[in-house]
């Protein structure tokens, strides 16, 4: 079986971090381009919010 080299890339990441791209996307369909955007910033706000809450308890949070 080929594989393309997006498939590649995406197997190898750790099955966690696929879990959550997979639960911050929802039900696999097409995507519009505005979607796909929207999902990028929410995951990135999320990761703001969670180093600034690392950062307001001295990382006393996971």
């Amino acid at each position: 079986m080929t594989t393309s080299p997006i498939t590649t890339a995406w197997e190898s990441l750790p099955l966690d971090i696929r879990r959550a791209a997979e639960e911050a996307v929802g039900n696999l369909k097409p995507m519009s381009h505005a979607e796909i955007l929207l999902v990028i910033a929410q995951a990135i706000a999320k990761e703001r919010q969670r180093s600034k809450i690392s950062q307001d308890d001295g990382g006393k949070r996971g």
